[in-house]
């Protein structure tokens, strides 16, 4: 068998929500999500799950924003997310 080659590189945290696509960001903020993305927290909530993504952001109303701790490309970030 031949060497086995990962998508992405590996994760620093074992655990959090991975971006697996989004809608087009009409807005033109360059604070956006992106494919491959992996959430960790939301406004200082832990996210492991979809479910606890979705309740971290249940009480957040549109056009408010949200701090949002990510990896992406093995970086960890900080964004500030304005819920659309």
């Amino acid at each position: 068998m031949g060497e086995r080659r990962l998508c992405c590189p590996p994760l620093r945290r074992l655990s959090g929500v991975v971006i697996a696509g989004v809608v087009a960001d009409r807005s033109g903020n360059a604070d956006s999500l992106y494919p491959a993305d992996v959430i960790y927290t939301v406004n200082d909530k832990k996210v492991s799950n979809v479910a606890e993504l979705e309740a971290a952001l249940r009480s957040v109303k549109r056009g408010e924003s949200v701090a949002v701790h990510l990896e992406r490309l093995g970086q960890l970030q900080f964004l500030v997310i304005e819920i659309q």
